[in-house]
């Protein structure tokens, strides 16, 4: 995502601008990678979810980076200095958990399917598959931002703090206000710059939900392109994946060694 564009259209309340430009940074392709021979149980679960062309959301707690959510943050210190009561402090900290601490998230790649790294991360060593998307309608993803230091954003939540308490009775929400909403949510898309090899785009249900969902990828601008079989993939996993692929009209091609990390030929 152009950043320059962004924060200059944040600045300017240019809300309008700020879509089209989130959504100029999707890619028109993006790849999931599934595990299989975790378990029997597991695996099921992965198959049914195939049958049912639907992605899986998950709490942000069952993640595997502990800094999630953590990319933006509240100075205690700096709101005590000037002056902020203790129940005011907490409710700076309720209204950023609000809207940028809390969510079910589904993760997707702009790294295709030829990358042993995320095989082996994402995929139990290539034991598992990949599906490739086709983006059919970007709005509702999101491009993570990799960045190596927290950023502060004290002053952005005590404003949007007061004047949610000046404006309760009114529910009227200012240009200001829609900015601060705006800089509060990218909580939910900023991640360390060491996780940055994995180039991440993600859908975010903004809810405080202890259980997953599944959504079907029509209703997330969606469709399949195709479904490729790691290295190691059992044959029974990859004909019962073919058989799907046959019912619902997408390919599904059983990946060699050489389509993985070293070619055969460079030429």
């Amino acid at each position: 995502m152009d950043i320059a564009r962004y924060s200059e259209s944040l600045r300017s309340y240019d809300f309008d601008g700020l879509k089209k430009i989130r959504q100029e940074s999707i890619p028109k392709k993006l790849y999931k990678y599934v595990p299989l021979g975790l378990s029997p149980s597991e695996d099921e679960k992965r198959f049914k979810t195939l049958e049912s062309t639907s992605l899986w959301f998950s709490p942000v707690s069952e993640y595997n980076d502990t800094n999630e959510f953590q990319g933006l943050y509240v100075s205690d210190r700096k709101l005590a200095e000037e002056g902020w009561s203790p129940d005011h402090i907490f409710g700076i900290h309720e209204i950023v958990e609000a809207i940028g601490g809390k969510a079910l998230v589904c993760c997707l790649s702009a790294v295709g399917y030829d990358n042993e790294p995320m095989w082996a991360y994402y995929a139990n060593n290539s034991r598992g598959y990949c599906i490739e998307y086709k983006v059919d309608d970007p709005r509702y993803l999101r491009e993570v931002q990799y960045e190596s230091c927290a950023r502060e954003i004290t002053h952005t939540a005590a404003s949007l703090y007061c004047n949610t308490l000046n404006n309760l009775k009114t529910h009227k929400l200012t240009n200001e206000d829609r900015a601060s909403l705006e800089l509060i949510s990218m909580r939910t898309q900023i991640k360390h710059s060491s996780w940055n090899h994995e180039k991440e785009y993600r859908f975010v249900i903004p809810v405080d939900l202890s259980e997953g969902v599944s959504m079907t990828i029509s209703e997330l601008g969606l469709s399949v392109c195709c479904v490729y079989a790691g290295v190691g993939c059992e044959e029974g996993d990859f004909d019962r994946m073919r058989g799907i692929g046959e019912e619902l009209g997408f390919p599904v091609e059983k990946l060699e060694p050489f389509d993985l990390g070293f070619r055969s030929s460079c030429h």
